[in-house]
């Protein structure tokens, strides 16, 4: 009897240890914004696949890039495919793939002065090796479940850096998911990214939004802007005399089947063209 009751109290125990990482479906969303615009990165755990026999997530980021038009509308640019990552996990640890092998991400079972090696060292400016510093611990409530998290700091001079606050489960939630550049020479200005999370969701995990803003709703706001710029012009086909509506009319031209313009107009949104022959 009592060895059955150590079985079932070991049984209990692992089974109350929570998943420090990502389920199929895995998707992430950071805003982003820089000197001429701003937008989103997604990031997507595609499928798993094998690197130097490790079975891991590939994840997928795209940059989706916007910029401000002169009437101040959101203007889609396009998209950026930034480099596929590889993670996995074990025990408390998060690994991440980088130079051909694998390094510590996050560790979620790391005290507050501890720290561990990124993987990325550079001779550019006056950068060094990269570490992940831990200034403090604790734990979180997501969707109804309790997660640890960490806060990492940047070490001087490091030339890639994780920074803010990292959660079991989906990772960096005041920052971005993976290191980024590092501004570690104080005498040169060098402009990089300013990245904060947005959302995640995964097939177990419910979407956790940080705002009242869909995701993406930066496209949608784009697609609104589109249809708002297409001009109305009525009646078409027409006898002669049309009507043009647009938001921001600076001028009117109209220009004949061989190219010649025969109107040209910045005040008046009705065009007679009632003398002009068929066809123009």
């Amino acid at each position: 009897m009592k060895n059955f009751t150590l079985i079932l109290l070991l049984f209990i125990t692992v089974n109350l240890q929570s998943q420090i990482w990502i389920d199929h479906g895995a998707v992430w969303h950071y805003n982003y914004s820089e000197l001429f615009g701003g937008g989103f990165i997604k990031i997507t755990y595609t499928e798993d696949t094998l690197i130097n026999g490790q079975q891991c997530q590939k994840l997928i980021p795209i940059k989706y890039m916007f910029t401000l038009d002169q009437y101040s509308n959101i203007v889609f640019l396009g998209t950026i495919n930034l480099p596929t990552e590889y993670t996995y996990s074990s025990g408390d640890t998060v690994f991440y793939y980088k130079n051909n092998q694998f390094y510590t991400l996050y560790n979620f079972g790391a005290q507050p002065g501890d720290s561990w090696n990124l993987g990325v060292d550079t001779n550019q400016f006056l950068c060094t090796d990269s570490y992940a510093h831990v200034d403090s611990i604790g734990t979180i409530n997501f969707n109804s479940s309790v997660y640890r998290w960490i806060s990492l700091s940047n070490i001087n001079n490091s030339s890639v850096g994780l920074s803010g606050k990292i959660v079991e489960r989906f990772g960096a939630f005041q920052s971005y998911l993976f290191p980024v550049e590092n501004n570690c020479d104080s005498t040169i200005a060098v402009e990089f990214d300013m990245i904060s999370f947005s959302c995640y969701e995964d097939s177990t995990f419910s979407l956790y939004n940080v705002s009242s803003n869909d995701c993406e709703y930066l496209l949608s706001i784009n697609d609104n802007n589109n249809q708002k710029s297409n001009p109305l012009i009525y009646p078409n086909p027409t006898t002669g005399i049309i009507e043009v509506h647009y938001n921001n009319i600076i001028s009117i031209e109209v220009y004949n089947s061989i190219g010649n313009k025969v109107f040209d107009n910045k005040t008046k949104n009705t065009i007679d063209l009632s003398f002009e022959p068929n066809g123009i």
